[in-house]
């Protein structure tokens, strides 16, 4: 199953990148395994053969069942462009995380573990459970993420419903849970319809949020690594 090591800086990542060179017996990490970089730091991507929990861990997140990343080539509100760093690696199959250094005793009901309601939620709900689902679910996001990217992943997740609510009423929900009807910010409405409009509209930009998948499974080509990963090595 596909796994994603989430670093919260850069440091993290080459922290984190010595651990799975020594354990891995490898000399590069960027040899080893697909790896992307963030607003602020990055993302190494590998696939678990062992059933793996979302976990958390300082300035590391593990992503995997029912969790979520921002893939390339979406924009952090930085402005940074969210890219591959070694296109044509191929993403890496290990069994288990400890064979990389990453060893918990978290399972999936653990306390720091992804909420199991989030997991089943973005699979998609029935009809009477719509709105109830989308509030609870913007209120969430809103302590992870700005507004244009839950406007990104709650309309994704509304294409999963049966039936999908209409559009407005999702971003009317996720507005509201922003406050972004507020008399403190009377221009933040009109902002952020003018952003969902470049991510649900390709031909506007087609550098915003697309389905991971088509991302991780398509051939890359080229071989750059950016600003924050200019090394041949992590060390």
């Amino acid at each position: 199953m596909l796994r994603v090591l989430d670093c919260d800086s850069v440091e993290k990542f080459y922290e984190l990148a010595e651990v799975i060179i020594q354990k891995a017996g490898i000399t590069d990490i960027l040899d080893f395994t697909l790896v992307s970089e963030t607003g602020k730091g990055c993302h190494i991507w590998l696939r678990v053969k062992e059933p793996v929990a979302s976990m958390k861990f300082p300035a590391l997140d593990i992503k995997a069942e029912g969790g979520y990343v921002v893939a390339p080539p979406s924009l952090h509100p930085s402005g940074k462009e969210y890219k591959f760093v070694n296109m044509g690696v191929a993403i890496r199959t290990i069994d288990r995380l400890a064979d990389i250094g990453i060893v918990s005793n978290q399972n999936p009901g653990s306390p720091n573990a992804e909420p199991n309601w989030i997991n089943k939620a973005l699979k998609g709900v029935r009809k009477n459970a719509r709105n109830d689902t989308c509030i609870s679910l913007a209120g969430y996001f809103k302590n992870k993420h700005p507004i244009d990217i839950t406007e990104s992943l709650l309309l994704d997740w509304n294409k999963k419903n049966a039936p999908p609510l209409p559009e407005n009423e999702v971003l009317k929900v996720i507005r509201s849970a922003y406050n972004y009807f507020s008399k403190d910010n009377p221009n933040a409405v009109q902002e952020s319809t003018r952003v969902h409009s470049s991510v649900t509209n390709p031909e506007l930009d087609t550098k915003r949020d697309k389905n991971v998948t088509d991302f991780v499974t398509s051939p890359f080509e080229g071989n750059t690594k950016p600003d924050g990963l200019k090394q041949n090595n992590t060390h």
